[in-house]
C-alpha cells in the first residue's frame, strides 16, 4: 500500500491518497496479482464503530479481456486507527526543550608488562 500526501491546511495525512496492490501469497515466491483499488486516508479512517468500507479490487487485464467483469473480489475495512509515530525532530519543533550534560572521560591505563621468566 503506498501513499502520496497533498498538502492541506487542516490535516496533511487525511488527505493522503493512494493505491493498494492486492496479491495472492506464495511461499515458493510466485504471487499472483489479484487486482487493485484506489483510495485515499479519509475514506479509509470511515471504518470505525462498526461501520465498514467496501472496495472493489479490480485487475486491469481482467477488465480488459472479459465484457462482464465486476471485479475480482471486495476487500472490506471494518476497522481504521490512525497513528502517528513522531520523531526527534518533530518534538524539537513543536517547542520543546531538553536539558541534558555529558560527560567525556579519557582514561589511559598502563598496562604493567609480565616479566618474562627467563631472565
Amino acid at each position: 500500500m503506498s501513499f502520496s500526501k497533498q498538502t492541506s491546511q487542516a490535516d496533511p495525512v487525511i488527505c493522503a491518497h493512494g493505491q493498494v496492490l492486492c496479491y495472492d501469497y506464495d511461499n515458493d515466491g510466485g504471487h499472483d496479482f489479484i487486482g487493485e483499488f484506489q483510495t485515499t486516508v479519509s475514506k479509509m479512517s470511515e471504518a470505525q464503530n462498526s461501520v465498514e468500507v467496501e472496495f472493489d479490487c479490480i485487475n486491469p487485464k481482467k477488465q480488459k479481456k472479459k465484457k462482464n467483469y465486476k471485479n475480482s473480489g471486495v476487500i472490506i475495512i471494518r476497522s481504521c486507527k490512525i497513528a502517528h509515530d513522531y520523531t526527534f525532530l518533530d518534538y524539537i519543533l513543536g517547542g520543546c526543550q531538553l536539558m541534558f550534560t555529558l560527560d567525556c572521560s579519557h582514561l589511559h591505563t598502563e598496562r604493567e608488562e609480565a616479566p618474562s621468566e627467563g631472565k
